[in-house]
């Protein structure tokens, strides 16, 4: 099952096979893909990074690195699917300068961290302006460009990667 709602800069998925599955797409190259659990669980390669994904452990696929998976039996999951460029587009203007290469995340999504949390409820809340039509869809919402920039920019303020130090560098400058 695989139902699918698609914005500007990302979209939103919920997918279950019904029976354990390999899948092996190797590197994504276009698009970053985040992984919540909703039951099961999964074993996630990355790179070189494993994760055993289930309720509150979620991943993150970056675009770069080499992928494969097994998705258990039972497992269904939320997917959220974020356009390479318009991250990094996201995240050279918060670092206020040009990224040299990929926003690389640690796989390891801990949804237990209160700014994960936060992330999550949010992207709860776009999924349900989804499922009501007030979002995502055929049709261009005026508030769904600032939906989605929150949505990329939460995950990318609270989930560990490449540019985290610099990030909270540039916040800690932001505020002297």
């Amino acid at each position: 099952r695989h139902n699918h709602v698609a914005g500007q800069s990302l979209s939103l998925n919920y997918l279950s096979y019904g029976c354990e599955v390999a899948i092996n797409p190797g590197e994504l190259d276009r698009f970053y893909l985040i992984q919540l659990p909703l039951a099961g669980t999964a074993a996630v390669r990355n790179g070189k990074a494993e994760v055993a994904a289930g309720v509150g452990q979620a991943s993150v696929l970056n675009p770069t690195r080499d992928t494969c998976m097994t998705w258990h039996q039972g497992c269904r999951q939320l997917l959220m699917q974020v356009d390479r460029a318009a991250l990094h587009r996201l995240a050279e203007d918060l670092l206020g300068r040009p990224l040299g290469e990929a926003v690389l995340f640690d796989p390891h999504v801990d949804l237990r961290r209160p700014g994960l949390q936060r992330w999550q409820k949010s992207l709860f809340a776009a999924i349900s302006l989804a499922q009501n039509g007030a979002a995502f869809g055929t049709q261009m919402h005026p508030h769904q460009a600032r939906l989605e920039e929150e949505l990329i920019l939460g995950f990318l303020t609270h989930q560990p990667s490449s540019i985290s130090h610099s990030l909270q560098q540039g916040a800690r400058t932001g505020q002297d």
